[in-house]
């Protein structure tokens, strides 16, 4: 990573610490730059996440999912799970715009504490390191000292 570099804004929620909306861009020495937007006050929600190249796109949106089951009187009763409770659906999007749908990856079934038990009893090695989490501290670390100086760009440690 070359720079970090954010802004963040309070317009709402005083009572609280964090921003209620947040941009932050990684560049990268490669010339690959990223951007991270977080709100707190959109009125509608922007794509999951989108990946943009020059030959294609990938587009994850939200999911809105709900689980209908039964009260015990026999009376339907319906759950609405808040859309980050769900992967998001993929879309690959090739340069003459076709859209192809992408079938989800199913999670491992504790998946997290399945590799960290292998890690402790057998040694066998973690898929994301300490030093990778590191990072992204380091990153989120450099946003802050970003936004708090104008959006001057930071070097993570």
């Amino acid at each position: 990573m070359t720079s970090v570099t954010a802004t963040s804004y309070k317009r709402r929620w005083h009572d609280v610490t964090n921003a209620d909306h947040s941009v932050v861009n990684v560049s990268f020495e490669n010339g690959v730059n990223a951007e991270f937007i977080h709100s707190d006050l959109a009125a509608v929600l922007k794509p999951k996440y989108y990946v943009l190249g020059t030959e294609g796109a990938i587009v994850g949106n939200w999911r809105h999912e709900r689980l209908l089951s039964r009260t015990g009187i026999g009376t339907m009763a319906e759950e609405l799970f808040a859309p980050a409770d769900a992967p998001a659906d993929l879309t690959l999007v090739n340069a003459d715009g076709d859209r192809t749908a992408l079938a989800p990856v199913s999670p491992r079934t504790h998946g997290f504490h399945r590799e960290l038990a292998d890690q402790l009893v057998a040694s066998l090695p973690l898929s994301v390191r300490p030093e990778q989490s590191r990072d992204v501290v380091a990153v989120m670390e450099a946003a802050e000292i970003s936004a708090s100086r104008g959006s001057s760009p930071i070097k993570p440690l």
